[in-house]
């Protein structure tokens, strides 16, 4: 565990974070940007402590990327995991949603397009504008907070469709 380290993972928490999550096997994922390394993803192994970057990248490349270690991830804002164990991470700036492994996948959205479309259709033709936090459900569902849209958008884990799972598109909704 984690308090096996002799002293704090202090180095990774420089200038901004914007989330964090842990996996099945207490890892600690912390998503974020500095001025070094632009957006990063990074992993705290639970076993050993060591401190890993998955993603790092700066303007002007972009979240698909053919490493993920170089993608740009805008600033990650969301970071969860499914069941069968894939990493998601929402990369509000590039309005998509990646899965994070060797290669950075597109899970939804249109890299760099912003705007609303795509509900009842394949979720890698949607937009977002500004996707944000997420949750996944125990079906394996993907909930996706989209932040300017003022909506939480779903992703069918067996379709792939994307449908408004709440919200109207007003920023006064009422439940």
């Amino acid at each position: 565990m984690l308090q096996k380290r002799k002293r704090p993972c202090t180095r990774i928490f420089r200038v901004r974070r914007n989330n964090i999550a842990v996996d099945g096997h207490g890892n600690v994922y912390i998503g974020g940007r500095n001025p070094r390394d632009g957006a990063f993803v990074r992993i705290v192994h639970a076993a050993t402590g060591k401190i890993e970057t998955l993603a790092r990248g700066g303007f002007p490349a972009g979240a698909l990327s053919a490493k993920s270690s170089d993608a740009n991830l805008s600033d990650p804002r969301g970071i969860v995991f499914t069941p069968e164990g894939k990493r998601l991470v929402s990369a509000d700036e590039s309005h998509v949603v990646v899965e994070l492994g060797r290669a950075t996948q597109l899970v939804a959205g249109t890299e760099g397009q912003k705007g609303f479309l795509g509900d009842g259709g394949p979720a890698s033709l949607a937009r977002f504008d500004l996707p944000g936090a997420m949750a996944v459900d125990g079906n394996g569902n993907v909930f996706v907070a989209d932040y300017h849209n003022h909506r939480v958008r779903r992703i069918d884990a067996q379709t792939g469709i994307i449908t408004t799972f709440a919200g109207n598109g007003s920023d006064v909704f009422l439940w």
